[in-house]
């Protein structure tokens, strides 16, 4: 899977994000004494700003990483509401939004050199729906490729708007609040944290939570674990786990509103569960590196891929996950192993002929120690890292695992590939775990190399000239 091209064409989306809309004001100073009033801090303000939150930091989160958006719910008639709508257009969002006699949801966070001090909610619950909502609503659905539901649980997503919008016809996205869980039966997916999970279902175990979850929506879930990642569980197949991609935390603030973001727009560019949760996870990652809700931006994004080589080299926890998503998907996975010390035509010529045998090729690359023990100590020329560089960007190419033993017999017994490939220069009874993918149906298919073209031979051929 590409996973930069899909990136990408986040610009090519339209989503509709229905939720409670707030506003994030911000107030930022230093401390350097103790209040002799009280034992609190004493903040000297310094400058303020504003930004968009809870459904409206999903918007911004989207567009962002290049979608188009538009943000539908309730704000009030008063200033704050003005600053929401002004924030809205700075940042190209359209706008459904209904003015009521309640404020509009403002959080106030007093921040001092970093540190979260205080933070002041203003807020009143909407309490009734208003009719010409849903009329305006009707009018211009058709133009979404998705609908992301955004409940903080204010009132603005109630039972009467998911079942309009289900009656649509349109693939939606939730990020639910425990409290109306059974809004939101037969949505296209789910998305709580583990703690929500956790109060949704009261089991214990993030296994037992997914199961649970899916027999309550019928819908597919992904329950997302902060520093662990993500567990996938789509309808009808084994759940995944996704490991997390964080490298520092400065501020988890609005990190679940893009993972949000980044799955609806993955999701409404036809990739499956899996790759969504990927390219989220890494979203995810870059936003807790930032203060406050600044949004991840789609070039912050395309580069996080860049340098994981667009997530084709894999841990073998990694593969298997890939592995085990691309099967349930009815994906043929091939796969073959080699040194690629100085990859030439005769390579690519047979990693083009492996890939056309199945949907995925996964390469099993020996790491610099096992080339050095199978081929001498002048080997390899080239270090792993670099040779697995120059492999992801062969288009035959799925995904690239290293193994540390003289085989990949382990690496074959984990994934169990339908097919099983080698050149020419092995037999079925010399190619490892040949036997072990037959025993369970899968091919073993050799293919002939490319005559005097070898690694062994273009360096003899170097040496001499």
């Amino acid at each position: 899977m590409d996973y930069s091209s899909i990136i990408k064409s986040f610009s090519k989306s339209n989503i509709l994000v229905i939720g409670d809309v707030m506003l994030d004001h911000y107030l930022w100073g230093k401390t350097n004494r103790i209040s002799p009033e009280a034992p609190v801090p004493i903040v000297n303000l310094e400058r303020e700003s504003y930004a968009l939150g809870g459904a409206g930091n999903v918007a911004a989160n989207i567009t962002a990483l290049g979608g188009s958006c538009t943000i539908a719910g309730y704000v009030g008639s008063d200033q704050q509401a003005g600053i929401l709508r002004s924030i809205l257009k700075e940042k190209s969002i359209d706008t459904i939004l209904l003015s009521t006699l309640h404020p509009t949801i403002t959080k106030m966070r007093i921040i001092s050199e970093s540190h979260h001090m205080l933070r002041v909610d203003h807020e009143e619950r909407y309490d009734e729906e208003i009719p010409s909502f849903y009329d305006i609503l009707k009018t211009r659905l058709s133009r979404f490729d998705l609908v992301v539901i955004s409940d903080y649980n204010k009132g603005t997503i109630t039972q009467n708007l998911v079942d309009f919008l289900k009656q649509e016809n349109k693939k939606i996205i939730v990020d639910p609040k425990p409290e109306n869980i059974s809004f939101y039966k037969d949505v296209y997916l789910i998305k709580p944290n583990y703690s929500e999970a956790k109060k949704i279902t009261q089991k214990q175990t993030i296994e037992e939570m997914g199961i649970e979850l899916q027999k309550k929506t019928n819908s597919n879930i992904i329950i997302t674990l902060g520093r662990k990642g993500m567990s996938i569980f789509s309808m009808g197949l084994q759940s995944i786990n996704i490991s997390a991609n964080v490298k520092n935390v400065y501020d988890v603030t609005g990190a679940g509103d893009t993972t949000l973001a980044a799955i609806a727009l993955a999701i409404a560019n036809n990739a499956d569960l899996y790759t969504a949760a990927r390219i989220a996870n890494n979203a995810a990652g870059i936003k807790v590196g930032k203060v406050g809700t600044e949004a991840v931006t789609q070039n912050e994004l395309l580069l996080s891929f860049q340098e994981s080589i667009n997530l084709k080299i894999k841990s073998l926890e990694e593969l298997i996950e890939y592995t085990t998503i691309q099967k349930q998907a009815g994906k043929k996975i091939v796969f073959t192993n080699g040194c690629y010390d100085l990859l030439h035509i005769g390579h690519t010529r047979l990693l083009q002929k492996a890939k056309e045998l199945g949907d995925l090729l996964v390469l099993a690359v020996n790491s610099d120690e096992s080339v050095k023990r199978l081929k001498g100590n002048s080997r390899p020329i080239y270090k792993q890292q670099e040779r697995a560089e120059l492999l992801s960007n062969l288009s035959s190419v799925d995904a690239i695992v290293f193994f540390e033993e003289d085989t990949p017999e382990q690496i074959i017994k984990k994934i169990k590939p339908d097919v099983l490939v080698k050149g020419s220069d092995y037999t079925f009874s010399t190619t490892v775990g040949a036997e072990f993918v037959r025993s369970y149906g899968g091919n073993v298919v050799i293919i002939p190399l490319v005559e005097g073209c070898s690694t062994s031979e273009i360096i003899d051929k170097i040496k001499k000239s």
